[in-house]
């Protein structure tokens, strides 16, 4: 198996060594070192420089005790410094200018021998400066163990060769190996010569024997055969990583050498050690042999970047070198750095490589204008125009003009045929001037501005700003006009969008400015509205992407910026980014912006916990309180979210086998739906009592379809409000105030979702007769109540005998009658048939009345020995002084409960009032009663809501609410839980899709829908994909469904022409609303044609490959495909308007170069 090490290698004028470290830590911190002290040895005064004594580009590194070696780089290069560098950025300031080498290590490298063998030292280091790097921490101290000490030998004897090799013979052999001789540490190679004046690596550690007695030094600076230089410890052995010895830090590589004259970078960061005493520099400048300049801080870090200095901005390289002398573009923006002191030119104007500049307050370099040259004055001669409507001039005496003139005071142009430059942009020399459309005259000081139509969901004016100067010539780069700064793209032109520099988007405000570290909400006019785009920058202006912390929290930016307002997956878990921002310990609406609008979608109620993650199933959320989340609900993004499930009355619900009990929201119902997100300004005014106060860290005011209104805080908490009446006196108004746009919204801080359907906890409850102990954990586990009273959700009481059974009908407890109904409801404050007789109980204590009268809404009643409730109006409709109406009975007692009368049925309240208008749960069943008459609703829909809401509830044979499937005057229909009709709608049943159509019936073995289409089997299941029906073939997407449009679809990295209701269009040229100009073609299979095509008028068109026709401006080249074309005027601004046709069989001139465009468009530079 072998290891992958890395190295990575600065641009700087000097050689570059990378030297492998394997097993060792390396890390970088001298204010926590250990020190070492030497006080026992005396530094050497004299110490040879590493480049005078170690090979170059000879690094081999011992990888293991067969004397493996690390493949070492192929070679080590030199760079030169250039002049002018641009574009640093904050990325490139920590990689851009490092390369990566490879090299191979054997995973068995540990870079030891045994005792029993001898290795010489394979070190190498190299000339002038060294930069180490390495993919490991520095160890901080030498961790290495103590030397395993050998038994004392004694009893053998030393000798010596002829060339001064010493050896030590014990019983007729040469020792080999670590030993102690006579309680001395000494060491002999494999050939039994003693070890003196240099280093030998054993078991992992490097050792050095002193030159004239061979002995272990300790405690001591000590210098190989080659120059190399070590620090040996208590142990023996050389020291590693970084070390502060007598006060001084130096650093020594993984083989114990100590670095000198040599960049080291640790933890990411560059450190030089000086190149006679290895001292660490720090807390100044400094320079190498080539003049380069460097800052060391108080750490002994390298800066690089922009860093201020004594008051100075300047900017050092990524390799660290200071720029001196030229011009930097950090960024987006080009400045200049002083050829002496290197601090950043301001204030001034300044001649580099003979352009005059003007520096900035900032230092940012803008070009000076330059003004048109003084021609002489041409006059008394005549224009006259050529029959294809060029215009020339010919002087007094007949000669034709040419090039650039000055005639009756009027610049001009003429091309070498002497045709007059009008109308439009010409390149003369490689620069763009305008030239005006009746005179001719060449532009100066003058805006060029025009707007592009696109017929589809995004921008449809985008607008194009160029501008030409007091030379005439088209801006590019920094320039101001008049007062406002602008910056000018690669093509010249200013754009009310993002604008791309070498690849990267950088962000400008409306007014032309770059914003810098900061948010900036981009409003762009679009086909029914505005869309807000929120986006990052970092300090050079560049637009964000990806994953980012600032400012203590966690970002997240599409791939073209946008800030991400969405469900995020990552490692299988989701997170919820709101503005980009995600929203931890968060509990309110999940509001999903769209791509093509500035609608955002209410999902429903979401929690995430501390690190984002979205709360699913029964969770606790940040208020504390236990909420259950459930994948149910809106589909978002082809699957279902775990939304807050939220009731309006008490609910108990089975989760996962468990019984759980659901409190009621006290707010509002929340609905989901589309919401629309008022114009975000960047500053709002925040009213409290009258109090006026404006805040820039409002974000979004959402009013969505249903007249739900959200306002999001500068803490990303939602809170409830309403639009305030025109002329409201805000100094009565209690809630809080926030004015945008010129609209006010009060919103109730006390409105918080948080307190939206928590799950009941620590907490005994009756359901169905039952007692159940609900724990801390919501979980409800059934328990035996004896001989008391215990309520349900709805504070109706019960009683549990000895047994702990509910007991119904009348009991007499502690003497006392009362009554609980068959469900074990005490009844309490109301009257109650029993046996044909009404009875009425106390609304207190729940015991019958008996000889007493009894008034109920306004009418007396009679209550004798026995508590028989009566009056003397029998089989008669009776009204109260509130309006209701009651029954009395044939027996005079007043009617409660379920009635037939008339053959119809009416139900009374247990005051007896009868029920209208209303719907009732009566013995576990839904039953509606019509709000005229009273009478049960029976075979019947009714229908709640308005003209864009509406919504049905069906009443059967029995006059029960329908709930599930049933079949209706034929149609196979659907309620849903909550009792209403789906209607014009998908919906998932038993794990299978399908669409009711807008009367409600099952769509089946056809393709239907309202807006979006979807095709059913004959089981009414929807199918999604490509589906073939009636002989044609569709495509309905999942798992929104098809289109009632032309459109385009790209499936499978193929792009189809797809028509209403999703069939696909073979063959055809149409118009759509997502094509450029509304134009493109299909072939036999409908996949959508791309690149140079011939059409029916027999001229050339480009089709890019996101599929719409290129437009570019009349005269314009551009390449494609690596082929050079040019386009013309387009044909038509109309809706099928086939864009710019390519210019064919002609010569054209482009930046001074003459182009030979052939019958196909290619164009070819014509060679001399």
């Amino acid at each position: 198996m072998e290891k992958k090490v890395y190295f990575k290698l600065h641009k700087v004028k000097k050689q570059w060594v990378t030297i492998a470290v394997t097993g060792l830590a390396l890390g970088l911190s001298f204010a926590s070192l250990g020190y070492v002290s030497a006080a026992e040895q005396t530094h050497p005064t004299s110490e040879p420089t590493v480049e005078n004594s170690i090979q170059e580009n000879a690094i081999d590194v011992v990888s293991s005790s067969t004397n493996e070696v690390i493949t070492k780089p192929e070679e080590n290069k030199s760079f030169d410094a250039p002049n002018t560098r641009e574009n640093i950025t904050e990325t490139t300031s920590t990689e851009s200018d490092l390369s990566t080498t490879e090299a191979t290590v054997p995973e068995t490298s540990t870079s030891e021998i045994n005792s029993q063998q001898a290795l010489r030292s394979e070190v190498s280091t190299v000339t002038s400066s060294e930069v180490v790097s390495s993919e490991t921490s520095h160890s901080e101290t030498n961790t290495a163990h103590e030397v395993e000490e050998s038994p004392v030998i004694s009893g053998g004897h030393y000798t010596s060769d002829d060339q001064g090799n010493w050896y030590y013979i014990k019983d007729g052999k040469a020792l080999t190996g670590m030993q102690n001789i006579d309680n001395v540490n000494v060491y002999f190679d494999a050939d039994g010569k003693q070890v003196k004046g240099d280093t030998r690596h054993v078991n992992g550690a490097t050792y050095h024997f002193e030159k004239d007695s061979g002995r272990l030094t300790r405690n001591a600076f000590a210098s190989d055969k080659n120059g190399n230089w070590y620090y040996l410890g208590h142990d023996g052995k050389a020291l590693t990583g970084s070390q502060v010895i007598d006060n001084i830090p130096l650093y020594f590589y993984p083989n114990g050498v100590q670095a000198k004259d040599a960049f080291v970078i640790l933890d990411g960061n560059s450190y030089y050690f000086q190149k006679d005493t290895g001292q660490l520099v720090r807390d100044r400048f400094w320079s190498d042999d080539d003049g380069n300049w460097y800052y060391s801080d108080k750490e002994g870090k390298l800066l690089t970047g922009e860093q201020t200095i004594d008051g100075f901005d300047m900017y050092f390289y990524p390799d660290g070198v200071q720029a001196k002398g030229e011009i930097v573009t950090i960024g987006i923006e080009p400045y200049y750095f002083d050829k002496d002191s290197g601090h950043k030119v301001i204030n001034t104007d300044i001649t580099i490589n003979g352009k005059t500049y003007h520096a900035e307050a900032n230092g940012l370099l803008i070009e000076t204008e330059q003004k048109l040259p003084q021609l002489p004055l041409v006059s008394g001669g005549h224009f006259q125009e050529d029959s294809s409507g060029n215009w020339y001039y010919y002087t007094a005496t007949g000669e034709k003009l040419r090039g650039w003139q000055n005639v009756d005071g009027v610049t001009l142009y003429f091309d070498e045929e002497g045709r007059q430059a009008k109308d439009g942009e010409r390149i003369i020399d490689g620069f763009h001037y305008y030239f005006s459309h009746y005179s001719g005259a060449v532009k100066t000081n003058y805006w060029h501005t025009w707007s592009i139509e696109i017929r589809r969901w995004e921008p449809f004016a985008k607008t194009y700003n160029i501008y030409y100067g007091s030379d005439g010539r088209r801006y590019y780069g920094w320039h101001r006009v008049g007062d406002q700064l602008y910056y000018f793209d690669h093509t010249g032109r200013v754009e009310n969008a993002l604008t791309t520099f070498k690849g990267q988007d950088y962000l400008f405000d409306n007014h032309g400015k770059l914003v810098k570290d900061a948010f900036y909400i981009q409003s762009l006019r679009v086909f029914a509205g505005t869309l807000n785009t929120s986006y990052r920058s970092n300090k050079f202006g560049q637009v964000l992407t990806g994953e980012h912390h600032i400012n203590g929290d966690d970002y997240y930016f599409s791939n073209s910026g946008s800030a991400v307002t969405a469900i995020v997956t990552k490692g299988g878990k989701d997170y919820y980014y709101f503005e980009g921002k995600l929203l931890k310990n968060y509990l309110g609406p999940l509001l999903v912006r769209q791509y093509m609008d500035d609608y955002t979608y209410y999902h429903g109620i979401v929690g995430t916990d501390k690190d984002g993650r979205v709360l699913t199933g029964v969770s606790t959320a940040n208020n504390g309180k236990l909420y259950y989340f459930e994948n149910k609900g809106d589909i978002y993004h082809e699957r279902y979210i775990p939304q807050m499930v939220t009731v309006t009355t008490p609910t108990w619900k089975t989760i996962d086998g468990k019984l759980y009990h659901l409190e009621p929201s006290i707010n509002r119902t929340y609905k989901s739906g589309r919401s629309r997100t008022y114009t975000v300004r960047e500053e709002v005014d925040i009213i409290n009592h009258g109090v006026r106060t404006k805040t820039d860290k409002i974000k979004r005011i959402i009013d969505d379809d249903f007249g739900n209104l959200y306002y999001l805080d500068e803490n990303n908490d939602f809170y409830i409000g309403h639009l305030l009446p025109e002329n409201t006196d805000l100094t009565k108004i209690e809630e809080t105030v926030i004015q945008s746009d010129n609209k006010f919204y009060a919103f109730n801080r006390t409105s918080s979702l948080s307190e939206t359907s928590p799950l009941t906890v620590s907490k005994t409850l009756v359901y169905n007769k039952k007692a159940y102990l609900i724990d801390d954990k919501g979980v409800a586990t059934e328990t035996k109540l004896t001989n008391r009273f215990e309520h349900d959700d709805a504070w109706n009481w019960y009683y549990f005998d000895n047994e702990g059974k509910a007991v119904t009908g009348l009991h007499s407890i502690d003497n006392v009658t009362l009554y609980f109904d068959k469900e074990g409801k005490q009844a309490k404050g109301r009257l109650v048939e029993i046996d044909g007789q009404t009875h009425y109980f106390d609304r207190d204590s729940g015991a019958m009345w008996t000889n007493r009268t009894l008034e109920l809404n306004g009418i007396r009643y009679i209550i004798d020995q026995n508590g028989y409730v009566t009056m003397n109006k029998p089989g008669q409709f009776i009204q109260d002084k509130d309006g209701d109406w009651a029954y009395i009975k044939e027996n005079g007692q007043l009617a409660t409960g379920l009635q037939i009368i008339n053959h119809q049925k009416y139900y009374f309240d247990p005051t007896g009032k009868q029920a209208k208008g209303k719907q009732l749960l009566l013995d576990g069943k839904y039953y509606f009663f019509d709000e005229d008459t009273g009478a049960m609703f029976v075979n019947k829909f009714h229908e709640t809501g308005d003209y864009f809401s509406k919504k049905y509830t069906y009443f059967g044979e029995d006059g029960s609410q329908i709930f599930g499937w049933a079949t209706i005057d034929g149609k196979r229909v659907y309620f849903k839980e909550d009792g209403y009709q789906v209607r014009n709608d998908t919906y998932k049943i038993g794990g299978f899709d399908y669409f009711f159509k807008k009367d409600g019936s099952m769509l089946a073995n056809d393709i239907d829908g309202n807006y979006k289409y979807y095709y059913a089997d004959k089981d009414g299941h929807l199918q999604f994909g490509w589906v073939n029906h009636n002989n044609e073939t569709y495509y309905i997407s999942p798992p929104w469904g098809a289109e009632d449009r032309t459109y385009l679809k790209t499936i499978n990295e193929k792009t189809y022409l797809l028509g209403p209701k999703g069939r696909l269009l073979r063959n055809t040229a149409t118009d759509t609303s997502t094509s450029w100009n509304g134009f493109c073609i299909s072939d036999e299979n409908g996949v959508v044609k791309t690149g140079v095509i011939r059409l029916e008028d027999n001229r050339l068109y480009y089709f890019n490959p996101e599929i719409y026709m290129t437009t570019p401006l009349s005269g314009e080249w551009a390449e494609f495909d690596g082929k050079l074309y040019h386009f013309e005027k387009p044909i038509s601004v109309s809706p099928e308007s086939k864009g710019s046709p390519i210019t064919t069989n002609t010569t054209l001139e482009k930046d001074g170069k003459t182009y030979i465009i052939d019958e196909n468009g290619v164009a070819t530079e014509k060679k001399d």
